[in-house]
């Protein structure tokens, strides 16, 4: 999960810095830093979310200790 966020991150980073380079744009490394950032937590996030969480979990540690 964490792996797959950061690859993604580092892509986007990598994607907007070369579009910058390609539109001869003078590159903004702290708005392209700070934009990968956000797509790095926001994909954690959606990852994360995807995961289900077991609702039985305490009432099935009461069942297995009686």
């Amino acid at each position: 999960m964490l792996k797959k966020s950061l690859s993604f991150a580092v892509t986007f980073f990598l994607a907007n810095t070369i579009w910058q380079l390609i539109r001869s744009q003078p590159i903004s490394w702290f708005e392209n830093t700070m934009v990968s950032l956000l797509a790095f937590l926001i994909y954690l996030f959606f990852e994360w979310t995807g995961i289900p969480f077991d609702w039985n979990k305490k009432s099935k540690r009461i069942e297995q200790k009686e």
